[in-house]
């Protein structure tokens, strides 16, 4: 971690993400033994007695951060974690600057059973500190814990950096990359096994592993070595910071508290394995899965320069089929290019399709953009299109597309999902233009979209009551909801209905450098009810 500022410092040590940081002082270092020993009852009493010693000076100087400080650690030591989430965020309200560097209250929401908070605190710090992985691993949990294993694993955070020993390997695991069980042979394979910084680390993280996989047995066994450990049991600073946070973690599976939470719920793909006969789904309006017919065939518009840009490939993924549309985007010869399809629309349009970047794809300006029109005749159907940097009116268009925001190249390639929706309420930009309107999740730096992977991506987009605000829209990635904004007034015109979907990769100089961009898209699917991942 990073150097906070310096009224947070009374103790200044490695802290367990590898960086300077911060702890203070006031936490008792000793005795720490097992539950239940009288040294632990010791540690205890004494914790007590901190907390309160630093209640009654708070009385009389409440807005010290450093004093906060010491009292978040202790109550978190003591289990009292909604009494430390409480102190962190005041030192947060006092001083704003002290927010994207406390991963501790990240450590704090997680353990006081607040998920979404825990996960979006570290996603904070990985914008003050992008290279330590066991940030990750913690952001990846309390996202374990909300969603389930298999939704959390494609959100993880993206490294690329060298870290520390056992880290990289850790990351691995928790990414289904690697078992527990080979995560301990390579610590022996390297020399690390008696190693005691590392060997802690591993039995720490390998035990949490395995009571998240829901087999607390295991991994109460290795929370107890890790309890143990020597090292940890001598370490000070910021490594006794994350022995007591093992502590808690072992009385943790023990309690029988520690297991993922069950996959997010799924929509009507779910009863289709591979999506085989999905269009005959009565809720279903379009369907594509690329594996018969010409390129475009089902689709009413393409965009193919020269017939160089969309071509048909293998995804290479189970479920997938043998075909899916690739985009080639080349920087100075083309924008990309993509597909078009008009369409019956419903009070409610759910757009799901499977999308993945190349490793060296950069920043895609366009991505899938669904598009309301005065109606699928003649002129009509054309009125949703074009009027960039110009407000729609009520009556004529609105637009929404969900696609990758890059933050102005401050968010890794190809950014970050947002929607992007232009309509006639939204408000100006600074240049007095009317550019579309960005819909993030909260936090506002979210983590960059994972390349050289699969995702499925779904977006709903609700019809507003002709000049009400009741218009809604969401977006889910890989199953779960990422943010979902309501109270939005699309329209003033029942005629006025979202009937357009283009599917492309469209790019600009802007902030693309990279020559070759390439974006596969599968498994198209519009609907009028939550679609969800296929069936498996």
């Amino acid at each position: 971690m990073k150097l906070l500022r310096p009224i947070m410092f009374s103790l200044l040590t490695a802290s367990p993400w590898g960086q300077a940081q911060s702890v203070p002082a006031a936490v008792p270092e000793r005795p720490k033994e097992a539950a239940g020993t009288p040294a632990a009852e010791a540690e205890v009493a004494a914790l007590k007695a901190e907390v309160r010693r630093l209640g009654e000076a708070l009385a009389d100087t409440p807005d010290s951060i450093r004093l906060l400080s010491q009292r978040g650690d202790a109550h978190l030591f003591l289990g009292q974690f909604k009494e430390s989430v409480a102190d962190f965020e005041k030192m947060i309200a006092l001083d704003p600057a002290q927010d994207a560097p406390h991963w501790r209250l990240g450590i704090a929401y997680y353990f006081a059973g607040d998920f979404e908070k825990s996960s979006a605190q570290f996603l904070r710090y990985q914008t003050y500190e992008a290279g330590d992985r066991e940030n990750g691993i913690w952001k990846f949990l309390a996202d374990a814990r909300r969603h389930g294993v298999d939704q959390a694993r494609p959100m993880m955070v993206e490294y690329t950096r060298f870290d520390r020993e056992p880290f990289p390997d850790l990351y691995d695991m928790f990414a289904g990359k690697m078992s527990g069980e080979q995560v301990l042979a390579a610590l022996e394979k390297k020399g690390l096994a008696r190693d005691g910084a590392p060997q802690f680390f591993t039995h720490y993280y390998v035990g949490v592993n395995e009571a998240l996989l829901g087999r607390p047995e295991q991994g109460l066994v290795l929370l107890e070595k890790a309890v143990a450990s020597q090292w940890g049991r001598t370490a000070e600073g910021g490594p006794a910071y994350m022995w007591r946070c093992a502590r808690l973690h072992r009385d943790e599976v023990a309690a029988g508290k520690a297991a993922a939470m069950p996959p997010a719920a799924t929509g009507l793909a779910a009863g289709f394995k591979g999506d085989a006969g999905i269009a005959r789904h009565p809720d279903v309006i379009f369907a594509d899965d690329f594996e018969s017919g010409p390129l475009g065939g089902r689709w009413d518009e393409t965009r193919n320069d020269g017939g160089r840009v969309l071509s048909l490939d293998d995804p290479v993924e189970p479920g997938l089929g043998a075909r899916a549309l690739r985009v080639e985007a080349r920087l100075g010869q083309n924008t990309g290019g993509g597909l078009t399809t008009w369409f019956e629309s419903a009070d409610r349009v759910h757009v799901r399709f499977y999308t993945k970047f190349d490793a060296a794809c950069d920043y895609v300006h366009h991505f899938v953009t669904l598009r309301a029109n005065r109606g699928l005749q003649d002129g009509d159907r054309w009125s949703g299109f074009g009027g960039a940097g110009l407000k729609p009116a009520g009556d004529t268009r609105f637009s929404t597309a969900l696609e990758p925001w890059g933050d102005s190249g401050k968010i890794t390639p190809p950014g970050a999902w947002n929607f992007y929706s232009y309509w006639h309420e939204m408000k100006p930009s600074a240049d007095g233009k009317f550019w579309g309107t960005s819909f993030r999740p909260d936090p506002p730096t979210p983590a960059a979209i994972p390349r050289d992977r699969w995702i499925c991506a779904e977006f709903m987009l609700k019809h507003n009551t002709p000049g009400q605000p009741d218009g809604e829209q969401a977006f889910w990635i890989d199953g779960v909801e990422q943010g979902r904004w309501t109270g939005i007034n699309w329209r003033t015109a029942e005629t006025l209905k979202a009937n357009a979907l283009t599917l492309e990769a469209y790019i600009t100089n802007r902030w693309t450098k990279q020559e070759v961009n390439v974006v596969h898209f599968d498994n198209l699917v519009i609907a009028k009810s939550l679609i969800g991942p296929m069936g498996r």
